[in-house]
């Protein structure tokens, strides 16, 4: 990217993700998102998860801004994802949709107010956004599984 910083490419790339993702939810059709396609998560319950994990890490930001350690960085994973997954069970898949583009929406923001000097030199920033989900970013790994998913079933 021609002009572009770090930070500025890291949310290009959120961009392209969430919408990789969202368009491999979306093919599922509407009779499958609330039935398994990872393991034993739904589709919106993928879609909860991933909105819990940007709002934490639009929190932890300010908290890494301030000097703080950031909250999430306490959390046990597994618990933290069961959780998110067991509030989300009684809303409807267009809230957890919506939900799921705020909290998008409320990370990208926050990541706009990071300057490239916070971002760069290996930074506290960089380690928690350099995170890789089967080696892709948190959104495009899970978009993965799901396109995987949707084709092993296409294909038999």
């Amino acid at each position: 990217m021609a002009n572009s910083s770090p930070q500025k490419e890291a949310i290009a790339n959120y961009r392209a993700d969430i919408a990789r993702l969202l368009a491999a939810v979306a093919a599922l059709g509407v009779e499958r998102f609330d039935r398994p396609v990872v393991g034993e998560w739904s589709a919106k319950d993928v879609l909860a998860h991933i909105a819990a994990w940007d709002r934490a890490l639009a929190r932890g930001m300010q908290e890494l801004l301030a000097g703080r350690r950031p909250e999430f960085a306490s959390y046990v994973e597994d618990e933290f994802n069961a959780r998110t997954i067991e509030v989300s069970r009684h809303r409807s898949f267009a809230e957890v949709l919506a939900d799921v583009k705020q909290a998008h929406a409320t990370l990208v923001e926050a990541l706009k107010h990071v300057t490239d000097q916070q971002w760069g030199g290996g930074s506290a920033y960089t380690s928690v956004f350099d995170y890789r989900y089967k080696g892709e970013t948190h959104y495009a790994g899970h978009a993965a599984e799901i396109e995987t998913w949707s084709h092993s079933r296409s294909v038999s």
